[in-house]
C-alpha cells in the first residue's frame, strides 16, 4: 500500500499546485478577484450602448463582449476625443505604486482584426480620457501598449492562446508584462517612463475591450480569468463581495419641453441594466431622484432659477445631458418695489466687501433700487475694475441665454447726497463667462456716467472704448443692444425721448488688452446688470438709485445641429443621423425634417438611412420651433466605392476629407482617391491610405496614372506601415512634385520624424503614368521606380527592424500636401502573387481555399502529414481524457511506471518534453475549467489529428484509437 498511498499524496499536492497555476497568482500584499465574486470597489462603465458584461456566461470567468460595426453602428474604440470602449474598473489603488495583473482569452477569436483586450490604467479624472491599455491587439498572439489609441509601442508576439498580463508602476516607470501560462516567469516587454508622463496621477484600474474601423469592427468577446491588485505598504480591502455590480452608462436620445402648465417633461434612454441613480437638477439645484430604470421625469412648476434655465439628468456617467429651457419668452422689467435679492433672479456680486459694504435696498427710496459703495477711506481701498483687478461691485442676473438682447435703465442720484464728488462710473454692465458670482472670467463691459456729472463713456475691464461724451447729466436712461458681435449704446434724458445712438462696437473674444481673464471665442455673454466702480487715491462714497432695469431677449429662430456616423465609408452605407443637439433659445419644441442629398428625405430627431451610390453628398437637417421659425444645418458625407479586399483609412485631421473610386473595367482593378490632407511627413501624416493587411515579405507595385502633383506637397505611392493611426513607423515609395518627381521616405518608430532619402533619378519623372514599387525583405525595404512598367531601377533601400512584424498594412496613400485643396490620385496595383500556394508546414490557410496544411490535397501526401494521428492528452490510448492520464504520467516520471505508448500525445502542454506541467494541465483541464490540451485533442471534444507543422515531435509508437 505504500506506493499507492505515495502517490496519492502526490496528486494532492499536485491538484494544490494546478489551482495555484489555474487561479490568481499569489505574490506580495494583494487582492484577487477570482470571478464570479469581486471586490465591492468595481463598476462597469459602458460609454455606447451595446456592450455587455457577463459573470455567468463562462463559470469562472469575467466576459467582455462588444458586438461588431453593423450590429452597433460605429466603433466601441477609446483614442483622442473618443470614449467608447467599455471597461471594468476600480478606483482603489491609491496615488503610489502598484501591480496589477490577469488573465485573457477568446473562446472564438473576434470576427476582425480591430480589437484590443486586457488591462487598462487611467490618468485623472474619467473626463480626460486619458487611458493607458496592454494586452491583445489586431490578432491572437499579438500584444502591444496603447495610449489613448496610440501605439506607443511596437507590437509584441506572445505565444497563441490564453495569455497573462501584468503592469507594474514603480514611480513614473512603467512594466509591461506577460506569459503564457501562469506558472512560467514574467517575460518583461516593454519598460516605460518617457510615454506615461502625466500632471495627474492614476485614478484608476482594471480590464478594457475595444474594438474599431467602423463597419469592418468585429465582434469580440474575451473572457478575463481574474484580477489582481497589489499595492505595497497598504491595506486592501478584502473579501468584500460587490453584488450587483454598478453598471455606468451614458444618457442617450434625450429631449425637453415644456408642459402647457408651465412644468418641464424630460425623455430618454438608458443601456439596458445601467445601474446608476438618476438625478435631475436645475442649474445646482436637485428637483427630482429617480431609479435607474427611469426613462423620463415631469417636473411641475413653479420651477427654480431664472427666466432661462439649464436642465440636467445626471446618472452618474461622466458626460450628463443637459437643455436649456425658457420658462416665458423673456420680457422683463424689474420695477424694484420688492428686494431684488429675493427669489433667486439676481446676485449681489461683491469682489470686494466690507462692513459698510457695497449694499443694495429697496426701503431708503421706495420704488427704486439703492446701490451704495463706500469710499476708499472707509473700505481701505477703491472698487476698481480693469485688467487684472475685479474689485467692482454689480448686481446681476444670468437669465439672457445665447441670443440677442437688449437691456436699459434709468439712473439718478439722491436728491440729499448728489453726484459723488470724485471718479467713478456708475451705469448698465455685460460680462462674458460661466454665469457665476465667482466666475473666474473679468471681462467686463459697462455704459453709464463716468468721472463727473456731466459726461458718459464705454469701458471694458477699464480699457475705455469711446471717449468722454457729454451730456445733460443724470437723471439719465441708458441702454445696450446686443446683435450678433454689434453691441449698440445709447442714451435719452427722459424716457419719452427717443434714443440717442451714443456708440457702436462689434466686441470679439479674447479682448487683447484683457488676455489673462478674457473667455474664448465663442463664449457666451453670461450676465447683465448694473455695476458701480471707483477708483483713484480719493475714491468717493457712491449712493445711486436705479429706476428700473428691463431685460427684452430676442425670439431667435432654432440652432440645427447634425450629428452623424459614420460621416464616411463604402456603400452600401447605412448612416445614422440625429439632431439631438439643436437647440430652440425660445424653449420650445422642435419638428425635424431630412433631405439626404440623394434624393430621399426623412423626419424625426433620429433617423437612419442606407446610401447606394458613390459620390460626394450634402445632407440638410431642417428645424421648425413652434413660432414656424426653422433654422437650417447642412454636413457633407463621403461614400467611396466599395473597395474590397482594400479598405479606406484617412491618417490625420487635417484638411479635406476624400473618397476612394475603383474601375474594374479592366484586367486589374483601378483605384482613384479623391483626397486632401496635409503633408504625409514630419511625426504625423495627413492623408489617406488604401490597404489591407499583407504577411511576410512582398513586392508590391503601383502604376499611378493620374495625380495633381503641382500644389503643396503632393504625394502618391505605395505604402507600408505598422499601424493606421497617424504617427505610425511606416516606409512609403512615392511620386511627388519635389526634386526629380520620386521620394522614399521613411519613419522608423512611432511618433518619431519622417526621413526622406533618394534621388536623383537617373531618369526624372517627366509625366504620368509612372510605375513605383516598394519590397520588403524582413526588416529592409526597397523603393524603385520604372517608366515602362517592367524594368525598375532601385531608388532606395532602409532597414527599418521595427517593421520587421509577421504583419503590414500595405496599400496606396496619397496626400494634396495643401489643407484647402482635393487631389485626384490614380493608380493600378499589383500585390504580386494574389493566391499563394498552401504552406504546409506554417499554420494557416494561405491559398484561402478553406482547407488548411494536412486537410489541403496539396499538403496530404507529403511527409509531414503522414505522420501517427492521435489525441493530445490521452496518454493511456484509452480513447478519453480521464484521471487515469494524468496517473499515466505522474507513475511514468516519479515511480518507474509504464511509459505512454505515443509520447506525443501525452505532452499535453505540446512544449515538446514529457514532465509535471503536462499532467497539471488534464488535470486543471478536467476539475479546474482550465485550458484543454493542446490540438489535436482532448476526446471527444476535438477530432483525431497528427502533430501540427512546428510543434516539437516526442514521437508516437503505437496509438489505436484514431
Amino acid at each position: 500500500m505504500k506506493g499507492p498511498l505515495a502517490l496519492r499524496g502526490f496528486l494532492s499536492s499536485v491538484l494544490l499546485v494546478s489551482l495555484l497555476h489555474a487561479g490568481a497568482p499569489a505574490w506580495g500584499d494583494e487582492v484577487c478577484d477570482e470571478f464570479p465574486e469581486v471586490h465591492a470597489r468595481w463598476t462597469y462603465r459602458v460609454p455606447k450602448c451595446g456592450a455587455t458584461m457577463s459573470l455567468d456566461a463562462k463559470p469562472g470567468y469575467l466576459r467582455l463582449d462588444v458586438p461588431d460595426g453593423s450590429t452597433a453602428p460605429g466603433d466601441f474604440d477609446n483614442w483622442a476625443g473618443a470614449d467608447a470602449a467599455p471597461t471594468f474598473q476600480r478606483t482603489d489603488m491609491g496615488s503610489g505604486d502598484w501591480t496589477i495583473s490577469s488573465r485573457v482569452e477568446f473562446e472564438l477569436l473576434p470576427t476582425g482584426t480591430f480589437y484590443h483586450a486586457g488591462l487598462f490604467f487611467a490618468f485623472g479624472s474619467e473626463a480626460d480620457n486619458d487611458l493607458v491599455y496592454w494586452g491583445e491587439y489586431s490578432g491572437n498572439g499579438i500584444l502591444a501598449v496603447e495610449r489613448a489609441g496610440n501605439n506607443i509601442r511596437p507590437t509584441y508576439t506572445a505565444d497563441p492562446g490564453p495569455v497573462s498580463l501584468q503592469v507594474e508602476k514603480v514611480g513614473g516607470e512603467y512594466h509591461f508584462r506577460h506569459r503564457a501560462d501562469d506558472g512560467l516567469d514574467w517575460t518583461e516587454d516593454v519598460v516605460d517612463t518617457a510615454n506615461m508622463t502625466s500632471t495627474e496621477p492614476v485614478g484608476r484600474v482594471g480590464l478594457i475591450l475595444k474594438t474599431w474601423g467602423g463597419g469592418a469592427a468585429p465582434q469580440a468577446t474575451a473572457d478575463f480569468d481574474y484580477f489582481c491588485l497589489s499595492v505595497p505598504d497598504a491595506t486592501l480591502p478584502a473579501g468584500v463581495v460587490a453584488d450587483p455590480i454598478p453598471i455606468v452608462a451614458p444618457i442617450t436620445g434625450f429631449s425637453c419641453s415644456k408642459t402647457p402648465e408651465g412644468g418641464i417633461q424630460l425623455d430618454w434612454t438608458n443601456c439596458p441594466d445601467a445601474s446608476g441613480e438618476i438625478r435631475v437638477k436645475i442649474g445646482d439645484q436637485v428637483v427630482a431622484t429617480l431609479p435607474s430604470t427611469a426613462t423620463a421625469a415631469t417636473i411641475p412648476p413653479p420651477l427654480p432659477g431664472g427666466t432661462i434655465i439649464t436642465v440636467t439628468v445626471d446618472n452618474g456617467f461622466m458626460r450628463p445631458v443637459s437643455c436649456t429651457i425658457t420658462k416665458t419668452i423673456v420680457d422683463i422689467c424689474d420695477d424694484f418695489d420688492e428686494d431684488p435679492l429675493v427669489g433667486g433672479d439676481w446676485v449681489l456680486r461683491t469682489p470686494l466687501s466690507v462692513a459698510a459694504g457695497p449694499t443694495v435696498n429697496v426701503e431708503d427710496h421706495p420704488g427704486y433700487l439703492r446701490f451704495y459703495t463706500p469710499s476708499a477711506a472707509m473700505a481701505g481701498q477703491h472698487f476698481d475694475n480693469w485688467a487684472g483687478v475685479d474689485l467692482g461691485p454689480s448686481l446681476e442676473r444670468y437669465d439672457m441665454g445665447t441670443r440677442d438682447w437688449l437691456i436699459s435703465t434709468r439712473l439718478e442720484w439722491p436728491e440729499e447726497i448728489g453726484s459723488p464728488p470724485g471718479t467713478h462710473h456708475v451705469g448698465l454692465m455685460f460680462a462674458y463667462g460661466r454665469g457665476q458670482p465667482d466666475d473666474p472670467f473679468n471681462d467686463v463691459t459697462y455704459w453709464g456716467q463716468y468721472g463727473n456729472a456731466t459726461t458718459l463713456r464705454v469701458e471694458r475691464t477699464g480699457a475705455a472704448l469711446t471717449p468722454q461724451m457729454a451730456y445733460d447729466g443724470a437723471p439719465v436712461s441708458l441702454q445696450v443692444q446686443k446683435a450678433g458681435t454689434q453691441y449698440t449704446f445709447s442714451h435719452r434724458q427722459d424716457d419719452g425721448d427717443d434714443w440717442i445712438n451714443d456708440a457702436t462696437y462689434s466686441l470679439r473674444l479674447p479682448f487683447p488688452n484683457n488676455p489673462g481673464a478674457s473667455p474664448p471665442a465663442g463664449t457666451p455673454v453670461s450676465r447683465v446688470g448694473l455695476l458701480i466702480k471707483t477708483w483713484g487715491g480719493g475714491a468717493p462714497e457712491v449712493t445711486a438709485d436705479f429706476d428700473y432695469f428691463c431685460l427684452q431677449v430676442a425670439d431667435s429662430p432654432p440652432e440645427a445641429k447634425i450629428i452623424v456616423e459614420p460621416p464616411s465609408g463604402s456603400v452600401p452605407l447605412e448612416v445614422a443621423f440625429s439632431a439631438a443637439d439643436s437647440e430652440d433659445p425660445s424653449g420650445g419644441t422642435l419638428t425635424f425634417k431630412w433631405d439626404f442629398g440623394d434624393g430621399a428625405t426623412g423626419e424625426g430627431e433620429i433617423v437612419r438611412h442606407t446610401y447606394t451610390a458613390p459620390g460626394i453628398v450634402t445632407v440638410t437637417l431642417t428645424a421648425t420651433d413652434d413660432e414656424k421659425n426653422v433654422g437650417t444645418a447642412t454636413v457633407d458625407l463621403y461614400l467611396s466605392d466599395d473597395t474590397s479586399p482594400l479598405a479606406l483609412v484617412r491618417l490625420g485631421t487635417q484638411g479635406q476629407n476624400g473618397i476612394a473610386r475603383v474601375d474594374r473595367s479592366g484586367a486589374q482593378p483601378a483605384y482613384c482617391l479623391e483626397v486632401g490632407g496635409g503633408a504625409i511627413l514630419g511625426t504625423t501624416d495627413q492623408g489617406f491610405f488604401l490597404q489591407k493587411k499583407v504577411a511576410g515579405d512582398f513586392k508590391v507595385t503601383a502604376k499611378i496614372t493620374a495625380g495633381d502633383l503641382s500644389v503643396g506637397r503632393p504625394k502618391a505611392g505605395i505604402m507600408a506601415r505598422l499601424g493606421l493611426d497617424a504617427k505610425s513607423a511606416n516606409a512609403m515609395m512615392e511620386v511627388d512634385g519635389d526634386d526629380d518627381g520620386y521620394g522614399f521616405q521613411y519613419r522608423r518608430l512611432n511618433n518619431s520624424g519622417t526621413a526622406r532619402k533618394g534621388g536623383p533619378a537617373a531618369t526624372p519623372l517627366a509625366g504620368l503614368p509612372a510605375w513605383v514599387q516598394l519590397e520588403r525583405q524582413a526588416s529592409l525595404f526597397i523603393g524603385s521606380y520604372s517608366t515602362d512598367g517592367s524594368s525598375f531601377v532601385e531608388y532606395h533601400r532602409e532597414d527599418i527592424p521595427n517593421l520587421n512584424v509577421p504583419e503590414l498594412f500595405v496599400g496606396f496613400a496619397a496626400s494634396s500636401g495643401d489643407i484647402t485643396v482635393v487631389g485626384r490620385y490614380c493608380a493600378e496595383l499589383s500585390f504580386g502573387d494574389e493566391v499563394p500556394p498552401e504552406d504546409c508546414a506554417a499554420p494557416g490557410d494561405e491559398d484561402v481555399d478553406g482547407k488548411a496544411d494536412c486537410a489541403d490535397e496539396d499538403c496530404a501526401g507529403l511527409p509531414i502529414c503522414q505522420a501517427k494521428r492521435f489525441h493530445r492528452g490521452d496518454a493511456d490510448d484509452n480513447g478519453s481524457l480521464q484521471l487515469t492520464d494524468a496517473i499515466r504520467i505522474l507513475g511514468f516520471l516519479f515511480l518507474g511506471g509504464l511509459a505512454p505508448s505515443c509520447m506525443v500525445a501525452a505532452d499535453a502542454d505540446d512544449n515538446g518534453t514529457l514532465q509535471l506541467t503536462d499532467a497539471i494541465r488534464i488535470l486543471g483541464f478536467l476539475f479546474l475549467g482550465g485550458p484543454p490540451p493542446a490540438p489535436p485533442g482532448p476526446p471527444p471534444e476535438s477530432s483525431c489529428g497528427s502533430d501540427p507543422p512546428g510543434s516539437p515531435d516526442l514521437g508516437c509508437e503505437t496509438y489505436s484509437n484514431c
